[in-house]
């Protein structure tokens, strides 16, 4: 069942706007730079001050940038070629936790991952989700984590700037990665090396409908989030005060947030940021949201491997930290370890439960009233 949200008011509250932490990460990308030292520390300090930065320097091209968020917008703002093509009846209806290829609005709802049940808004946001590019021809994959695209010119037009765009994407997450690695006082290769053979992103390309309820509050699981978007409209919530701020950044700019990996891996030294999507107006907002580490890879045959996630000892006594938060969805326990991809996949299982049994209840309820 499929609801509709009310359109809002185009006013929205007022949300005081903090610039964060803008990073120039070019050195990263340069063997043995003197300064890449100097850029590790300014990573670590925008952390723990913010929990949300921006890096400049990334060397992804401005055109790659504007292409994908133009052909996003073309596809899927409210109106737009999934709609009129009818891209939901097009594309068969994937098995997968995260289904490769076009989501519509009000189908999904994650933002109720990391807030209360009944305060999590409709997602009013046609989504397309990518997985890696080279999975599409790599047959240790499985088919439902390949990519799907719409056989129509509109889908045809989404299709090369997006992958891309992915390419690009995937390159400064893992050039981020490894700095953000030395930051915790490990090697280079502790992402990598602990996650494997999960060691790509998904990227999800989202445009908001205007003047509609957005994202709730949430964190991300994973490691990073790396985001480009085409207006303002992300909040997040600084460390040690209850309020919510307004993210702003330069142009060209890719705002990054911390993931609930850190925040286990440090003991909640490192705290995964929440953040929202609030005051979208009537035009609408697109992103382009690449989420690192949450291309899970599932070969043809057998299920895939799991990864636990666990304190590292240089971050002193764990039985110290009172472990990392769960919302109430997801049965409220904190937790001192994470088994990766299990938990993501018990806790989507738990909250499409949830949806189905709040829609049997809304129809019985609406079938009483007729």
């Amino acid at each position: 069942m499929r609801v509709t949200a009310p359109r809002l008011s185009t006013q929205p509250e007022h949300i005081d706007e903090w610039p964060v932490p803008v990073i120039d990460i070019a050195p990263l990308t340069w063997e043995n730079h003197s300064d890449r030292a100097k850029v590790v520390a300014a990573l670590s300090a925008a952390v723990l001050s913010h929990g949300i930065f921006a890096v400049v320097g990334h060397g992804i091209p401005d055109d790659v940038m504007q292409w994908a968020l133009l052909s996003t917008k073309v596809a899927l703002q409210e109106g737009g070629s999934a709609d009129i093509e009818g891209w939901a009846e097009l594309l068969p209806q994937p098995s997968a936790v995260v289904p490769p290829g076009f989501v519509p609005a009000y189908s999904e709802d994650y933002g109720r991952f990391g807030t209360d049940w009944a305060k999590a808004p409709p997602e009013s946001i046609h989504k397309y989700t990518v997985y890696p590019p080279s999975w599409d021809f790599d047959p240790s994959v499985r088919k439902s984590r390949r990519n799907v695209w719409p056989d129509t010119a509109a889908g045809e037009a989404l299709r090369e700037p997006l992958e891309t765009y992915f390419d690009e994407a995937q390159r400064v997450s893992d050039v981020l990665h490894g700095a953000l690695s030395e930051a915790v006082g490990q090697p280079t290769e502790l992402i990598s090396k602990m996650l494997m053979p999960h060691t790509e992103g998904l990227m999800r390309a989202m445009c908001y409908h205007p003047a509609h309820p957005t994202m709730a509050a949430h964190k991300d699981l994973g490691t990073t989030t790396l985001l480009l978007a085409d207006a303002p409209g992300l909040e997040f919530q600084p460390r040690g005060r209850e309020d919510w701020v307004a993210a702003a950044a330069p142009q060209g700019a890719l705002l990054v947030t911390i993931g609930e990996f850190f925040e286990l891996w440090t003991q909640g030294v490192w705290r995964a940021t929440p953040h929202r999507v609030t005051g979208v107006g009537d035009q609408g907002r697109c992103s382009l949201v690449f989420c690192a580490n949450q291309g899970i890879h599932y070969p043809e045959d057998g299920s895939p491997v799991n990864r636990t996630i666990l304190p590292l000892p240089a971050f002193g006594d764990e039985e110290a930290w009172g472990g990392l938060e769960t919302s109430r969805t997801l049965g409220g326990a904190a937790r001192h370890s994470t088994e990766w991809p299990a938990f993501f996949n018990d806790a989507m299982a738990a909250v499409r439960s949830k949806v189905a049994t709040e829609e049997i209840a809304a129809a019985r309820l609406h079938a009483a009233g007729a």
